[in-house]
């Protein structure tokens, strides 16, 4: 996102899962301490608002506006806003590679849309027009949404969004299908991977490769670590503990090795059990240290 004039006030507007509350989106504290160096302002809408805040920029703040909304739909909505969520659709369906499946999950997508029309007027409501502002969601979910019905209702210009894993594949969807990707790739003016991987996928399946790069999400390069011959050999690895991970594959690796060696590993999740079972099968010669859930400071403490 490059300032056009600093003589003006800038501002950035983050929609975020759940960031800064709880512990999820752990690296986006990274890129948002960067951030707040290039923007007089952030404010971050998070869509839900489950647990302890941590720390932000000092010149970083919360508008609640998202997550306090009332997201029920009445038909009164709909028949307001009908030809509005029709317009959309219908872009949807033919720019789909799916129609059938969009066709069949139309009332999810007219649900999602009026939900996001509805949350749209609440956000913009709370901007100071008087500034510059800059619009970015963390994820291709209603926060990209919310933004895509902004600027076809004209209430934005520009906004940016990034992609993950889930709001990415479509083969961790049901059917396949990415419901009003279409409708949201047309309408942001850049997307940013977190991985090349995911923005050659991203280029292959859409018609809006153009908009697609990629950026390593809160990665500094600080060089490589000296390494010491008489330490244990030390396997290192960070990651939610959850089937998609495939945590339990690093298990079988270590169970191939017959030197000393050290595991530890970073990250928690509903598989821990699983996986400390599986930890007691180990032989003598592997060590193991689960040390759950950190703070993205005390990760990178740790790599440095």
């Amino acid at each position: 996102m490059q300032l056009e004039n600093r003589e003006q006030l800038s501002v950035l507007h983050i929609i975020s899962s759940s960031y800064p509350y709880g512990t999820a989106e752990q690296p986006y504290e990274t890129e948002i301490k960067e951030l707040a160096r290039y923007f007089d302002k952030i404010i971050i809408y998070p869509i839900k608002a489950n647990g302890t805040q941590r720390a932000l920029p000092h010149n970083t703040v919360v508008n609640n506006v998202l997550n306090a909304s009332d997201r029920s739909v009445t038909v009164a909505q709909f028949i307001r806003h009908s030809l509005f969520v029709l317009r959309i659709f219908t872009y949807e369906f033919f720019k789909s590679k799916r129609p059938l499946t969009a066709l069949l999950n139309f009332r999810y997508s007219a649900n999602a849309i009026l939900q996001c029309y509805s949350l749209g007027e609440g956000l913009i409501e709370t901007v100071d027009k008087n500034v510059k502002n800059y619009y970015y969601s963390l994820w291709m979910n209603d926060g990209a949404l919310i933004y895509s019905i902004l600027k076809k209702r004209s209430k934005i210009d520009f906004f940016t969004f990034r992609v993950n894993g889930y709001d990415l594949f479509e083969e961790r969807v049901k059917d396949g299908y990415m419901p009003l990707r279409s409708f949201n790739m047309n309408s942001v003016n850049r997307v940013i991977s977190v991985s090349k991987f995911g923005a050659d996928y991203l280029k292959q399946r859409t018609s809006f490769g153009n908009k697609v790069v990629w950026n390593f999400c809160s990665i500094y390069d600080k060089g490589t670590n000296p390494m010491k011959a008489e330490e244990v050999f030390t396997v290192v690895s960070c990651a939610a503990l959850i089937g998609l991970k495939r945590i339990d594959k690093i298990i079988d690796a270590l169970k191939l090795l017959n030197f000393s060696v050290k595991w530890i590993h970073f990250g928690d999740g509903p598989l821990r059990g699983q996986i400390e079972e599986m930890v007691d099968t180990l032989p003598s010669n592997l060590s193991v240290h689960l040390k759950g859930n950190v703070s993205n400071s005390e990760l990178m403490e740790f790599y440095r």
